[in-house]
């Protein structure tokens, strides 16, 4: 089979070159970034998705364990008769027949302080989209973010609720400056997830990352935005960074 020029793989990203202010540069500089997308649900799904159809270099996936039917109704780049199979090959596989020209590397495991940090060792990583279930692994990726100086999105959901914000290491707000400690009585596996909701959340964060990697729309950090998707009411504020934060605040 014939090898595409780089005009044609370029053409399939037209509509969104047309947008005043995103030209072919930017394009290419999406070309040449690395997402890494820690957790690839409802949430990360929906990100990886958004990253694949914008035309980015390559994508980093992490995500422990095998697909279960309850996932379903949110983990949009599963189907039915992958369950019981890893997630990571299955969402491999949906963004390669998705969009062949993007590099896909994945890993099956939980994130712990060791593995997360050796990712970055193995690979360049240009932007990291947190959307992790929990608060321990979540930790783990501000605090190796912000000591390998990489730029990420933190996004969440709670049934109708959904979460957003960017941190700039040393300059904007991390997790810990704004949740110094883990909720009271979270479960990380029985919240209520609306497939709607997290797939919203989830495009969010990847429109972040193509906004900064670009360069079309690179102040996106240090401002929450918050939707309660009962009424549609939305809100954003700014995030103060503490200077005695233990993870970044020292770190100037």
């Amino acid at each position: 089979m014939q090898e595409k020029s780089e005009n044609q793989k370029m053409e399939k990203y037209g509509r969104q070159i047309s947008h005043p202010g995103f030209d072919v540069e930017k394009q290419a500089r999406l070309k040449n970034s690395t997402v890494l997308v820690a957790g690839i649900g409802g949430l990360g799904g929906a990100a990886v998705w958004g990253l694949a159809s914008a035309g980015i270099g390559k994508l980093i996936l992490v995500h422990a364990g095998n697909l279960d039917a309850q996932d379903l109704n949110r983990q949009t780049l599963m189907t039915h008769e992958w369950v019981g199979r890893p997630r990571v090959e299955k969402a491999k596989e949906t963004i390669q027949n998705f969009n062949p020209d993007i590099d896909v590397e994945i890993f099956d495991f939980w994130i712990n302080e060791q593995n997360f940090f050796g990712l970055f060792h193995q690979h360049r990583v240009d932007f990291v989209i947190d959307a992790r279930h929990n608060f321990e692994e979540r930790r783990f990726i501000n605090e190796i973010c912000i000591k390998k100086n990489v730029p990420f999105s933190e996004a969440a959901m709670n049934g109708m609720e959904g979460y957003l914000f960017s941190v700039n290491p040393r300059k904007t707000a991390c997790l810990h400056c704004q949740y110094p400690e883990d909720p009271p009585l979270w479960n990380p596996f029985t919240f209520p997830v609306f497939g709607a909701v997290s797939s919203t959340i989830g495009s969010m964060a990847a429109l972040q990352a193509i906004k900064f990697l670009s360069g079309y729309h690179e102040d996106i950090f240090g401002v929450m935005t918050s939707i309660d998707f009962t009424d549609m009411g939305s809100r954003q504020y700014r995030l103060k960074q503490d200077k005695k934060c233990p993870v970044c605040g020292g770190l100037k």
